[in-house]
């Protein structure tokens, strides 16, 4: 009996520690927006690449009236402004991975100057999304990225085929040190 706890607590823990590794790249097959989130020691790392500029980043994720055109307009502007590159770090423990690269992170980042602007993120999540239709079932994932810009919040949402998410990756150089903190 004791045999059996003692296995069943190293089982777990062995899950539990499997369960929390935070690794998962995204990228379209032709980059765009490539999302990549790392574990390093304590902290979740957060990056977005925006390969082929700033114009061709999504800012938008729904339905939009016409309406809707000056407002999408101005979150383009300010996010446009902060630039093809971003990282954010959270503390380990603010992070959750699930199964099928299903995983947040939760809370406030330190605040960053970016471009002038004062940028945080405030949550990011990545979603299974199963759709069917009269051809057949299809899965993708939706990576989204909501930030607080100068007391605005907005957000980058990005939807992936299934086949361009993995969490089987390795980074053959060290990433980039985060822009000044403030």
């Amino acid at each position: 009996m004791k045999r059996l706890a003692i296995a069943t607590i190293l089982f777990l823990a062995s899950f539990a520690q499997a369960e929390e590794k935070m690794d998962l790249l995204c990228m379209t097959e032709f980059p765009s927006t490539s999302f990549v989130v790392r574990d390093i020691e304590d902290t979740t790392v957060l990056e977005v690449f925006h390969h082929n500029g700033t114009k061709y980043m999504p800012i938008f994720d729904g339905v939009a009236t016409p309406n809707d055109v000056a407002i999408l307009s101005e979150k383009a502007q300010i996010l446009s402004s902060l630039g093809e590159y971003m990282r954010f770090e959270w503390p380990r423990d603010k992070c959750k991975k699930q199964e099928d690269l299903v995983s947040q992170c939760a809370g406030s980042t330190e605040v960053q100057e970016i471009e002038g602007h004062k940028v945080k993120a405030w949550h990011f999540d990545s979603e299974l999304v199963m759709e069917k239709t009269s051809v057949g079932k299809f899965n993708s994932y939706k990576l989204t990225l909501n930030l607080d810009v100068d007391g605005k919040s907005l957000s980058i949402p990005m939807k992936y085929n299934e086949r361009e998410c993995t969490d089987q990756m390795t980074m053959r150089a060290s990433l980039p040190a985060a822009k000044s903190k403030h």
